[in-house]
């Protein structure tokens, strides 16, 4: 189990520090060899990063709140327009109960017409019964006035009706 020295050091010597991170050879060569300069440069890339996420979301944010706004001023607007609509509404709504009680009272005006249209029928049918009831008792009382009157005391008659 002992190895020889010159074996183990080839086979056991740690990766170079870019190869253990996962860099590419460009990026470890760009690197300063010093850890603390490779901290600074780390944070300015992270200040960087974060100072371009934060100005995105600034946007986003911006972005949201004008589309916020601009919903803002459709639900007022359409508010306003359920508002126009239901003041349309209430106004219809009147003029329609108006309406209905002009109908109704059309309809009442109508009914009486006819009553006093059927009552006037009738007193014109009794009137026309007793016309006739009288027509004929006159002729009746003519005729037989006429038998027991001479003709010329007749046409004296008959001149009076005229």
């Amino acid at each position: 189990m002992t190895q020889a020295p010159g074996t183990h050091a080839a086979t056991a010597a740690p990766p170079p520090p870019a190869e253990a991170a996962g860099l590419s050879d460009a990026i470890a060569a760009a690197l300063p060899p010093d850890p603390y300069e490779q901290l600074e440069v780390a944070r300015k890339i992270t200040a960087v990063a974060v100072a371009a996420r934060a100005s995105r979301l600034e946007h986003e944010a911006a972005r949201l709140r004008q589309k916020l706004a601009d919903k803002d001023r459709l639900a007022g607007e359409l508010a306003d327009r359920a508002d126009a609509l239901d003041q349309a509404l209430r106004d219809a709504d009147a003029r329609l109960r108006a309406v209905l009680d002009d109908n109704a009272k059309l309809v009442k005006e109508r009914d009486s017409l006819v009553q006093t249209n059927k009552k006037l029928a009738r007193d014109l049918a009794k009137l026309e019964t007793f016309k006739r009831h009288l027509m004929q008792s006159l002729g009746d009382d003519n005729s037989s006035v006429s038998s027991s009157i001479s003709p010329s005391s007749h046409q004296a008659i008959q001149l009076t009706f005229l």
